[in-house]
């Protein structure tokens, strides 16, 4: 339910690209992120940039420090994508909320009623589940649709650009057009003699 690697991606969207998170220090397990979360909505409260200047200067001689941990943030989004980020974070933080809840809750089960006490952990896992849940209308679930069905046909398998190695082309489907394939092997393990017939083919269906 936590991983550091994660909070540290989650910062460097907010602060490097101003990604738009709808984030709070609640979200964060590491108390060092919490606190820079919080500069971050005060410059923001502010009409400031959230730059990693500004954010450091909000922690007065600790400042140099945070400053050089900031700027290592960029090590920690490789491979990932801001919304990707933002959704692991949030369901990690919502399964915090929900088994603090249920913790919570466990303690008060004596003092309610059986049938009121379940509406209320009901009412309140509900507001957890729909935290990064968005409202999308018939018209928006359309448009999305037929993007996903036109993408769907553009990218059909083309069977013509196979190579006729069957291992080969379960993994890659085959070659695609506009794209530049590397193959790599040791020395003589045929790789020339691959790439010429298969370059003779090519040329004869266009």
């Amino acid at each position: 339910m936590y991983d550091e690697e994660l909070e540290k991606a989650a910062l460097f969207y907010m602060i490097f690209k101003d990604a738009d998170f709808d984030l709070t220090e609640k979200d964060f397990v590491s108390e060092r992120h919490q606190s820079i979360v919080k500069a971050i909505k005060r410059l923001r409260a502010e009409n400031t940039e959230a730059s990693i200047i500004n954010i450091a200067q909000k922690f007065g001689s600790r400042k140099q420090e945070v400053l050089i941990y900031l700027s290592n943030l960029e090590g920690y989004v490789f491979g990932s994508s801001s919304e990707g980020v933002y959704n692991q974070l949030i369901e990690f933080s919502k399964k915090r909320r929900t088994y603090e809840l249920l913790l919570a809750k466990t303690k008060q089960i004596d003092e309610e009623k059986t049938d009121v006490f379940i509406e209320k952990i009901i009412k309140e896992l509900q507001q957890i589940r729909q935290r990064n849940e968005q409202n999308v209308t018939f018209m928006e679930q359309v448009d999305k649709t037929m993007i996903e069905i036109e993408n769907n046909y553009n990218n059909r398998g083309d069977y013509s650009l196979y190579t006729g190695i069957v291992n080969l082309d379960k993994m890659m489907l085959g070659l695609h057009k506009q794209e530049l394939t590397v193959i790599g092997a040791r020395p003589r393990y045929w790789k020339n003699n691959t790439c010429f017939a298969d370059s003779g083919t090519y040329c004869e269906k266009g």
